[in-house]
C-alpha cells in the first residue's frame, strides 16, 4: 500500500529539477519551461499494446484526442466512455475484478474531481491503476510553477500528497519504457498518473 513515499527513481532526473516539500512530502518540479517534441499517439498505443491493455475508460481530453480517435477505430484496445471520473474509476475497478488490464484517460482538473475515487478505489484497495492525465490549459512555453492555471501547477503536488507515483510523458520516449512502468504499477498494485504536457499528434 502507497505510504506517501515517492519511488527513488523519480528523483533521477535531468538537470533543472527542483525538490519541493508538500505537507511533509518531497517531490520534483521540473523549472525549466517544457520546450519538448509531443508525444505520437501511434507510438503511444504501441506502448498500451506492449503492455497488454485491455481497454481504456475515457473522459474526453483536449489532448488525448487524436489517441481517443485511434483507439476507438481500431480492434487491440477496447474505449469506453464514460460520463463522469467517478464513473471511470467505477468501471476500471470492476474490470480489473474482471481480470483485465484497464488504464484511465482523463484531464488534470478530471483528476481533482475523482481525488475520492482515486483514494479508496485504487490507494486504498491496493488496485493497480494507471491513469493518462492530460495538462489542459498549460503554457509549455514556461516552467510549470509559472502557470496562470492553478489545475496545472497543483497537479504534481496533489499526486504526491496523495502518494500517487508519476512520470511525465516527455520522459518516457524511448521504447518499452512507459509499458515497463504500467507493470511496475500491477507487480507492486500502484497508482501511476503519466502527465501529458502536449497535445498528442
Amino acid at each position: 500500500m502507497p505510504d506517501g513515499s515517492i519511488n527513488l527513481h523519480q528523483f533521477t532526473r535531468s538537470v533543472g529539477e527542483n525538490l519541493r516539500l508538500q505537507n511533509g512530502i518531497d517531490y520534483y518540479m521540473p523549472t525549466e519551461a517544457r520546450n519538448f517534441p509531443a508525444t505520437n499517439a501511434i507510438q503511444l498505443l504501441d506502448e498500451l499494446r506492449r503492455a497488454e491493455v485491455s481497454h481504456m475508460i475515457s473522459v474526453p481530453d483536449t489532448l488525448q484526442r487524436r489517441l481517443i480517435s485511434i483507439v476507438s477505430e481500431r480492434d487491440e484496445i477496447e474505449l469506453l466512455m464514460a460520463c463522469t471520473e467517478d464513473e471511470a474509476m467505477g468501471i476500471h475497478l470492476g474490470l480489473y475484478l474482471s481480470n483485465h488490464q484497464p488504464i484511465v484517460s482523463i484531464q488534470n482538473a478530471g483528476l481533482y474531481a475523482c481525488i475520492n475515487s482515486i483514494k479508496a478505489l485504487s490507494l486504498d484497495a491496493q488496485v493497480p491503476t494507471v491513469m493518462l492525465v492530460g495538462q489542459y490549459g498549460q503554457d509549455t512555453t514556461i516552467s510549470i510553477e509559472e502557470n496562470k492555471r492553478r489545475s496545472v501547477r497543483n497537479l504534481v503536488p496533489t499526486l504526491a500528497t496523495w502518494g500517487v507515483n508519476y512520470q511525465f510523458m516527455c520522459d518516457l520516449r524511448e521504447p518499452g519504457q512507459l509499458s515497463a512502468e504500467i507493470f511496475a504499477a500491477r507487480k507492486q498494485r500502484a497508482t501511476l498518473a503519466v502527465i501529458i504536457e502536449k497535445e498528442l499528434l
